[in-house]
This record gives C-alpha cells, structure tokens and sequence, in this order.
C-alpha cells in the first residue's frame, strides 16, 4: 500500500514537472515570437523601400525628397530592428542563467553575514541609483553548511526586484529602505526581505512566481527573475517562499530553508 502510495506520488510530481515545461516553452515561444516577428516586419518593409529607391535610382527618377524618405524609413526600422533583437537576446540570456544557475553546486560552510554584505555589493549600482538604504539584522558569527552561489543569487534577485518594482516614481517623502533579517533555528534558515515601497496588488501577487509575469514588459522585464527565485529556493536549497504585500506600504518576502536538505539537492 505504501509502496502504491509512493508510485502514484512520483507520478504526480513528474507530471507537474511536464506541465510546468510545457508552459515554460509555450512561454518563450510567445516572448519569442514578438519582438522576432516586429524585427521580420521590420525587415520586410526595408527590403521593399530599398527596392524602390533602387528602381528609381536606376531609372535615374529618383529625387532628393524621396532619398530623405528612404532614409528615414529606413533608419526607424533598423532602430526597431536593434531593439527588438536586443529584447530576444536578453531573453536567451536570462534562460541560460537560469539553467546555469539551476545546476549542480556543492554545499560549503559559509558566513551568512558576509554573504549578504556581497549580495548588497552587488546590486549597489541600482540601490544607490534609486538612494535605497539597506539594513541588515544577522549575527556577524552565523555559519552554515549551504549551496553558498544559489543562496546569493536568491537574494540578489530579491534585493533587484524590490529596487526594480517597489520604488518607482518620485516619493521623496519617504525615505526608501530595504530590510534584511537572517537567522537559524533547529535547522532552519529564515530570511526576510521587507521595504517600503509601493507593494503588490493582490492579484498580481498570485503571478507573482509565474514564468513571463511582469509588469515592466515595455521597460525590458522579461518576468523571469521570480520564476528563478522560486525554482532555485525550492528545488536546490529545499525551501519555501512567502510574499505578503499591502499596496502602497510595502513588500513582505519570507525564505525558509531546511540546511540540511539543501545539501543532498
């Protein structure tokens, strides 16, 4: 019976895992098809224009007016060409980093403080853009045994997507922070991350671990960023993710990982 149990289990796992694939690669197909399409429009319309000004170059028509036309036609279509080709290659990009970073990593000890002191470091460029304070509560001695790169990672996407979304606009008012409290208990990692910003709908907080959700699609987002926050907190360090937002008083994200799980993924 238990072993019946355990069977049907494995079955249910691996077919979560092939829906989730599924829509993973109807997902890029869709993100895909967009700018490559514009880029082919694109493409097509300067091919014609092209063949134009040729025809009437040859027939020795052409104008000086129908030249200037050219050239601009020509010059928007190769600047939504640039941008759209850009767009697909950040996306290839940004799914080659998740792959990369959903690879296999072995366990080491770490310091927990100074991790996230070079989490910090390394979003400094966008949090001092955007004159964000972070505070940070770890005890300075803290050391555990964990994947220490999908560990960073995890928090420096946390630390970008706060600056990203949760502060936008002018709100000079406020002053803008980002808090970041660790601890160990029993064998339990607990990591949170809180500021102040705008927050997240709670419609949007259902999306919010979803392949290709963002909100700032027009700006460059590709939506994946939370989706590899999710897989690696989940899958490689055996943990668990909480988001609770309030709209207009700030973003709440909880990690809680089994520290010894984490090290036999």
């Amino acid at each position: 019976m238990i072993e019946k149990f355990k069977r049907t289990q494995d079955q249910l796992m691996e077919a979560e895992k092939m829906s989730a694939l599924t829509g993973m690669v109807v997902g890029v197909a869709h993100e895909l098809n967009t700018p490559l399409g514009i880029s082919v429009t694109s493409l097509s319309l300067l091919s014609e224009q092209l063949d134009d000004v040729a025809n009437k170059f040859s027939d020795k028509t052409i104008t000086t007016d129908d030249l200037n036309r050219f050239l601009q036609i020509a010059n928007e279509c190769v600047e939504m060409i640039v941008s759209n080709i850009n767009r697909s290659v950040a996306l290839v990009s940004k799914l080659k980093q998740i792959n990369q970073k959903m690879t296999a990593e072995e366990a080491k000890v770490i310091n927990l403080k100074q991790l996230l002191d070079d989490a910090v470091l390394h979003e400094q460029g966008i949090l001092s853009n955007k004159s964000i304070g972070i505070e940070i509560e770890c005890d300075e001695s803290l050391q555990l045994f964990l994947p220490p790169i999908s560990l960073q990672c995890v928090l420096e996407e946390l630390l970008n997507n706060s600056a990203v979304h949760g502060f936008v606009g002018e709100d000079s008012h406020q002053e803008r922070v980002i808090m970041i409290s660790a601890n160990e208990t029993n064998g339990k990692l607990n990591i949170v991350v809180e500021d102040n910003g705008v927050g997240i709908s709670p419609e949007n907080q259902k999306k919010i671990f979803q392949p290709f959700f963002t909100t700032l699609r027009a700006k460059g987002g590709t939506g994946l960023g939370m989706h590899m926050v999710y897989n690696i907190c989940t899958q490689k360090l055996a943990g668990v993710i909480d988001v609770k937002s309030e709209v207009n008083k700030g973003t709440r994200i909880a990690l809680s990982i089994d520290t010894l799980a984490a090290v036999t993924q």
